[in-house]
């Protein structure tokens, strides 16, 4: 840990690649980008302190920052996960969260097939950039 002085607030920098893993979970793994398994491990280790409501605002940050990593648990161990974040107390608002998401790819591809269809009509493709919203290098390549 380095300590910036100098500043109006002070400043205390953590290099968490020389944090170890064991006694350091909560610093080391504080970022997105974590691995399915690594994600996995914060979710046990939080087991035990989860009626803090420091914990629970500490996972709703990691899962958000790590929505892939979270959906991958999801598919392996669906109910074995989906009971972890019950205990949390945000499985709905992660359920309703991937529904979104879901509706989100739902209507790009709608967008993609309409455009496709509009395309084969000869209909020109700033017009079907127009309809669509998409862009018309994207039009190019359907």
């Amino acid at each position: 840990m380095y300590q910036v002085t100098g500043s109006l607030f002070p400043i205390q920098i953590i290099e968490t690649k020389q944090l170890s893993e064991d006694e350091n979970i909560w610093l080391k793994d504080l970022h997105n980008g974590l691995e399915p398994l690594t994600l996995e491990k914060v979710l046990q280790a939080s087991n035990t302190y989860i009626n803090s409501d420091h914990i629970k605002a500490y996972l709703d940050v990691i899962l958000k920052a790590n929505y892939d990593a979270m959906e991958v648990m999801k598919m392996n161990e669906t109910r074995k996960f989906y009971e972890a974040l019950e205990r949390m107390g945000v499985a709905a608002e992660f359920e309703a969260r991937g529904i979104e998401k879901g509706i989100e790819k739902g209507i790009e591809k709608g967008l993609r097939l309409t455009a496709t269809n509009l395309k084969k009509t000869g209909m020109p493709l700033k017009q079907i950039a127009d309809v669509t919203g998409l862009p018309v290098a994207e039009l190019k390549g359907l």
